[in-house]
């Protein structure tokens, strides 16, 4: 068994690539959040992998640790996050960019560090792409490791 949550999964696009290109994978199943749309709002159950793209720089800055603590709260085993790092082309109905928390990637690093060891990162001049493990978890499989 094998739970994907998408957490801020908008309309679905991970599902519905995920399900065309690995369909046959048995046990897996995939869990859409996001608190903005209401049939897809009601808290989630903790996932094996969370994966997080193009929603964090969405986020209210007084919120982003509540954000990412929540994803480290329904974190299993490892989580994606994908963060963008510039304004967006699509601009609000009050004519304000889509990315509402634009910083640079020491920034977000900062925080995310704050609950997760980062296993794997790729931060190019757009974007950062992480493959986290929340701390404890992290901890725990080092010391049965050792």
């Amino acid at each position: 068994k094998c739970d994907i949550l998408d957490y801020g999964c908008g309309k679905q696009t991970l599902q519905a690539e995920i399900e065309r290109c690995f369909s046959a994978i048995p046990g897996m199943r995939i869990i859409g959040y996001d608190p903005a749309i209401p049939e897809r709002s009601m808290e989630p159950e903790p996932a094996e992998i969370v994966v997080c793209t193009d929603v964090l720089e969405h986020v209210e800055g007084e919120c982003i640790e509540a954000v990412i603590k929540h994803i480290h709260d329904l974190t299993k085993k490892i989580a994606i996050l994908e963060i963008d790092l510039q304004p967006a082309a699509k601009t609000l109905h009050y004519g304000r960019t889509a990315h509402i928390s634009i910083n640079d990637n020491d920034w977000w690093l900062s925080w995310v560090k704050k609950y997760f060891v980062i296993l794997e990162q790729e931060i190019g001049s757009r974007d950062i792409l992480m493959v986290v493990q929340p701390i404890h978890l992290y901890r725990e499989r080092m010391c049965k490791a050792n």
